[in-house]
C-alpha cells in the first residue's frame, strides 16, 4: 500500500497495527504527532505519516 500523508484512526485500530501496515517505525510516528504514549491513540484522530 502507497503510504498516505495522512491517516485518521480507525475504532479498534493501535498505533504499532498503523505503524506495521505503512512501513514506518511506530516511534516515528509518535514523534511525528506529538504522541507521548501509545495508548492516547484515539479512533477519529488523523495522524501525520513520517
Amino acid at each position: 500500500a502507497s503510504k498516505p500523508s495522512n491517516y485518521q484512526v480507525q475504532k479498534g485500530e493501535t498505533l504499532f497495527g498503523i505503524a506495521r501496515r505503512f512501513g514506518v517505525k511506530y516511534q516515528d510516528l509518535m514523534a511525528a504527532n506529538g504522541i507521548d504514549k501509545a495508548e492516547n491513540l484515539r479512533a477519529g484522530q488523523t495522524l501525520k505519516m513520517p
